[in-house]
């Protein structure tokens, strides 16, 4: 979930990117948990075809040449992700979002590109709907629906 805010006169936006982890009763990241996330991520990449390439492409802020240069960067925004959630990363902060879940949180200033490489892969990976995040369990609800019921 992205959260974009302007931040002074000088058109810097503050821009947040966030997934949320199941926790243990310990509060802890549940590694069986995040290691079947991080599966079904690898699964869902593997099954992209060029209709979804094509969903893709029809975003203005995307164009991928083929369907490999799009599976190769996918997975490896899992593989940061995954390194994100099981060690340090010079990008990223776990904050406890509420109701067992933690939330590997990205971000910063922005001047029209990408405060870095971390929440660049996050977002990729949220927009593209391949990884699983706990705070929405149900796989037919977007992570853009508003979370107000």
């Amino acid at each position: 979930m992205a959260f974009n805010h302007r931040s002074n006169a000088n058109g810097a936006d503050m821009l947040i990117e966030s997934i949320g982890f199941k926790t243990n009763e310990r509060r802890l990241i549940d590694e069986e948990w995040a290691a079947a996330a991080f599966a079904q991520a690898r699964q869902v990449i593997a099954a992209i075809d060029e209709t979804r390439l094509a969903d893709v492409n029809g975003d203005p802020d995307n164009s991928y040449d083929d369907i490999d240069s799009y599976k190769h960067d996918l997975l490896n925004d899992v593989a940061e992700i995954e390194l994100a959630v099981v060690g340090a990363h010079r990008q990223a902060a776990m904050v406890e979002g509420g109701n067992g879940i933690m939330l590997l949180v990205s971000g910063g200033l922005s001047w029209g590109d990408s405060p870095g490489e971390l929440f660049e892969s996050m977002s990729r990976l949220m927009e593209s709907g391949v990884f699983p995040d706990a705070r929405w369990p149900n796989p037919h609800r977007s992570h853009n629906e508003s979370t107000h019921t």
